[in-house]
């Protein structure tokens, strides 16, 4: 191959792995975040689910409270476990206006 062809796809390989890199740190955005987080972040809904004590057979459920922080944006997200298998979930809180017309 010639010079100049080396160059071109060395240079065209090099900013495929820039973004590949680019694309990953996007996809696994949250995980890298759950990592560097520290000990005075709320837990998840899971994690508060899996220490929670246990419940008596005749209680309804409803006397636990879970306490989310909205996050930047303002939404409500969080993690927990459905069918033993970890998801994110948004909680909606309700529309900020409401628009009727007729």
């Amino acid at each position: 191959m010639r010079s100049a062809t080396k160059h071109v796809l060395l240079e065209a390989m090099q900013w495929g792995a820039l973004a590949l890199g680019i694309a990953a740190v996007v996809y696994f955005f949250d995980d890298l975040v759950s990592v560097f987080r520290g000990p005075d972040r709320l837990p998840t809904l899971a994690e508060a689910m899996r220490d929670a004590p246990p419940e008596d057979e005749a209680d309804s459920g409803f006397d636990r409270t879970v306490k989310l922080r909205a996050d930047p944006n303002g939404h409500f997200v969080f993690k927990a476990a459905v069918n033993e298998r970890l998801a994110t979930f948004v909680a909606d809180t309700g529309a900020t206006y409401v628009v009727i017309t007729y």
